[in-house]
């Protein structure tokens, strides 16, 4: 049915066209009655508006837009009864509606809007046998689909077939998932930056949205300014169980939608739902099972290759690459109420989603090849490089590092961040050991209370020696023996000369820089570094001496 059928309709007989008369021959589907502007998002492409004029009576502006808004959804036709909130129809809304070829009917005063609905759509319904039959030939055609896995590609070329126009999958979060183009449209990729996994619409597009868009089930349309063009989008969200799963993007560039059209996008966003869903459980799968595979790994429960290849088989993994582990610590406010600790978890939580997100990002800039999950309170960073290519270095890694903790500071600036660097090894069976010493690095440093964020293993290789090799127990008698007597002074007399001795050897015996770093005057230093001499009986110019002074302070360090 089209608009000039309703011309020759004798119950309609009675309806005045006042203006579009170029738009006669536009198809109409369903009838709809609107007297709020919200409700715009509601109406689908095809449906006759009957309304009284009462939201648009008091601005020309509006008038205009919602005839132009009208026809971008694809409204057959406007039919307006006057004389209750508008005398006459307005002569602006006639001249727009001329220009852009959108029929206005003026409705009397003696016909109501439910009469009009039951004639239009009793007509409809003689009509509308062949699109019945084809609904049910696409409903198959979708369901086959479904069946058989589909995947986002087959569904994709066959909506576009469909529709004769380009389509794009995004997930809930609008984040890209999949397009494909068709062969008479202008490509995707001069209009939109792809990538995968990225946002594809700015926060104004978005704020653009009707509330709880993800519940509806229908397309919603928008105008969406892209570099030098403006396209025709129709928005369909994938919905099932009141559960979002995505967003289907049909895009005019080629042809213009028809009915047809909509109800091939209706069943393909149920298929997408449906893969949607699949793949959302292999993830979880996946997830328990490199969860389970990274803790094997970490804890060094495999014994051999062998062991390990077949699961990196499975995860993709290639376990000869030469690897070493990053580990990232976040630090927040300590709470005590169960309300606030499920409050303080849950933003844990989220925050580690998105240091992941961060890591990845900057990850994919640098073309680095890295693993990243979370472990208890840690992300875990395995970096991956092939053998045939130069093996890692300190200075790399800690650039690498260093971005990962920038991005962080700017991006999540409440939490405080430790990232501790292990040592790089042959193949991912060592991955424990790298594991174990970026988490030793991070322990000393919050041990020494050092204040920088990043640390190396190597940056406290000899306190790792210490530690691994020499128990508590004979560090503290090593002391003792050594430097007792000068701790016990500083015990009795309230003073400090442990700290100066220690601040002489850090800065190479230079008592002008060691006076400087405790704050105190230079003739000051020299008069304790007098006393240490006479309490530990030195004159301090023995090489032997000074190496026991300054081992003795790294055990005690440890304690």
């Amino acid at each position: 049915m089209i608009v000039n059928d309703m011309l020759s309709m004798p119950s309609l007989k009675d309806l005045h066209l006042i203006a579009g008369k170029d738009g006669l021959s536009r198809e109409i589907k369903s009838v709809n009655i609107m007297d709020n502007p919200e409700a715009l998002d509601w109406l689908s492409a095809g449906e006759v508006l009957l309304t009284s004029g009462y939201f648009f009576k008091d601005s020309a502006e509006n008038q205009n837009q919602f005839v132009v808004d009208l026809a971008n959804i694809g409204c057959p036709c406007l039919c307006i009864k006057p004389k209750r909130f508008l005398r006459t129809i307005p002569d602006n809304m006639i001249e727009v509606a001329n220009q852009i070829g959108l029929p206005i009917f003026e409705i009397p005063y003696g016909l109501s809007f439910s009469q009009i609905l039951v004639v239009i759509m009793d007509e409809i319904s003689k009509k509308n046998e062949p699109i019945i039959k084809k609904s049910l030939e696409i409903h198959h055609e979708f369901f086959e689909i479904s069946l058989e896995g589909g995947g986002l590609d087959h569904i994709s070329k066959k909506l576009a077939a469909i529709v004769g126009n380009p389509v794009i999958f995004l997930d809930e979060g609008w984040r890209l998932l999949h397009y494909y183009d068709v062969a008479d449209s202008i490509p995707l990729n001069q209009y939109f930056d792809f990538k995968i996994g990225r946002p594809l619409f700015n926060e104004e597009f978005l704020s653009s949205m009707p509330y709880e868009v993800d519940k509806f089930r229908k397309p919603i349309t928008r105008k969406l300014k892209v570099k030098d063009a403006v396209i025709n989008v129709r928005i369909m969200p994938a919905v099932v169980a009141n559960k979002n799963y995505g967003y289907i993007l049909l895009c005019e560039t080629a042809r213009k939608i028809t009915e047809i059209d909509f109800i091939a996008l209706t069943n393909a966003s149920m298929v997408f739902s449906m893969e949607r869903i699949r793949q959302k459980e292999l993830e979880d799968v996946r997830a328990n099972l490199r969860s389970d595979f990274f803790d094997d790994l970490l804890t060094g429960k495999f014994q051999s290759l062998d062991d390990v290849k077949n699961q990196c088989d499975l995860l993709g993994i290639d376990p000869t690459y030469q690897y070493y582990c990053l580990v990232i610590t976040t630090k927040t406010a300590r709470v005590s109420k169960f309300d606030d600790m499920v409050k303080a978890q849950y933003a844990q939580n989220e925050a580690a989603k998105k240091i992941i997100g961060i890591v990845r990002e900057i990850s994919h800039m640098e073309k680095k090849n890295v693993l990243c999950f979370q472990r208890g309170l840690q992300i875990i960073v395995m970096d991956g490089r092939d053998k045939r290519q130069p093996s890692f270095i300190p200075q790399e890694t800690l650039l690498y590092a260093q971005a990962i903790y920038d991005e962080m500071e700017r991006k999540l600036p409440a939490n405080q961040y430790k990232i501790g660097i292990g040592r790089t090894y042959d193949t991912i069976m060592s991955a424990e050991k790298s594991f174990r010493e970026a988490c030793q690095a991070i322990r000393i440093l919050e041990k020494f209370q050092l204040n920088k964020p990043i640390t190396q293993y190597e940056d406290f290789e000899v306190y790792h020696f210490l530690e691994d090799n020499i128990s508590v127990e004979e560090r503290e008698k090593f002391f003792r023996c050594i430097l007792g007597e000068l701790h016990n002074y500083d015990q009795k007399n309230q003073t400090e000369f442990l700290v100066t001795l220690a601040s002489y050897i850090a800065h190479n015996y230079n008592a002008t820089e060691a006076a400087k770093s405790l704050f105190i005057h230079r003739n000051t230093f020299l008069y304790r570094i007098e006393k240490i001499k006479a309490i530990l009986n030195t004159d301090m110019n023995e090489a032997e001496d000074l190496f026991k002074y300054s081992l003795a302070l790294k055990l005690h360090e440890l304690q």
